[in-house]
């Protein structure tokens, strides 16, 4: 399969820069990778229920990740780097390259933070769009807020991957 040779080229760079610092902060190991994206991960691969793992981007100004919690649960965060507005319910849009992965509705709160979790629907369809697009830029745009964020795979380890693997989806 293409993803697996890519994977593993993935993984090259990935282990090129194991040199790099892995810090560790509430249990999580912390590996900085490219792009203003790291490596997040908690527990052991091996024991899926103890295991979590995800792609953390703090990079310049949002802040988004999607990860895969103790092998059950996707979760997408998106911390947009100016405040929301529009009402109760503000339409939101989740782009990767202009092709939609996401159409719906959010509602603003004080904390400026927006998740969707779950083992299929939303939180999914996203790890699995940014899989699938491997590189590109995702745009997440609501009431006001429009971030886009660069991401390759290749350079990245493959963090969609392990993610969906995490929660059983290979």
């Amino acid at each position: 399969m293409m993803r697996v040779l890519l994977l593993a080229t993935g993984l090259t760079a990935l282990a090129a820069s194991m040199a790099a610092p892995v810090l560790a902060s509430d249990d999580w190991e912390i590996e900085g990778l490219a792009f203003g994206w790291s490596l997040y991960e908690k527990g052991d691969p091996s024991t899926p229920a103890e295991y979590s793992v995800k792609g953390v981007y703090e990079g310049y100004g949002p802040e988004f990740s999607f990860g895969c919690t103790r092998g059950y649960a996707f979760d997408v965060v998106w911390k947009p780097d100016v405040p929301v507005t529009g009402g109760a319910f503000v339409p939101v849009t989740i782009t990767i390259d202009d092709v939609t992965v996401l159409d719906g509705n959010l509602v603003p709160n004080d904390r400026n933070e927006y998740a969707w979790t779950g083992r299929d629907g939303e939180a999914y369809d996203i790890v699995a769009a940014i899989w699938e697009a491997w590189e590109g830029d995702l745009t997440v745009s609501a009431g006001g807020a429009t971030d886009t964020i660069y991401f390759d795979e290749d350079m990245l380890g493959g963090i969609s991957e392990l993610v969906l693997e995490a929660c059983g989806k290979f």
